[in-house]
């Protein structure tokens, strides 16, 4: 889906980005740069996604402490 649109960065909250990237992280195929925070990213998960492709960077993000703060800062 990310490289059907021609996404290259994307922000989850670290819920949105488990299940995602548990169930299909293949859907992150395409992305540079991966955001994700506002609780713990499990090690397992970002490692599924750095494994698609080289080049895709995963970050973790103070300011995203939940789906309240994402919405308000973007």
């Amino acid at each position: 889906m990310v490289a059907d649109h021609g996404i290259t960065a994307l922000w989850l909250t670290a819920g949105p980005f488990h299940l995602m990237a548990d169930t299909n992280a293949a859907c992150f195929t395409g992305l540079r740069r991966m955001l994700t925070g506002g609780d713990v990213v499990s090690t397992a998960a970002a490692e599924r996604v750095l494994g698609l492709e080289a080049g895709v960077a995963v970050t973790g993000t103070s300011i995203s402490t939940g789906p309240t703060s994402v919405s308000t800062v973007t």
